[in-house]
């Protein structure tokens, strides 16, 4: 949880018919891996499933879905 807390999207974009989550100013597809570090050590997590309001997340087989909560 608190790993997955370091990834916060500012939106959702539909680009070629698939959603892409907007984190940066950047869209990042299904798929795509991230790295976060946390008490010193990086995780290597993987987005696996985006909609609307949620993102899903994947570290070791553990899946994490958080909201997301666009900038107004």
């Amino acid at each position: 949880d608190q790993i997955a807390a370091q990834i916060n999207p500012s939106g959702v974009l539909m680009l070629r018919g698939a959603p892409r989550l907007i984190i940066s100013n950047r869209p990042f597809e299904v798929g795509t891996r991230f790295t976060a570090s946390y008490g010193g050590q990086d995780y290597e997590l993987e987005l696996v499933a985006i909609d609307r309001t949620t993102f899903t997340l994947r570290y070791r087989g553990e899946e994490l879905t958080r909201p997301i909560k666009p900038v107004r």
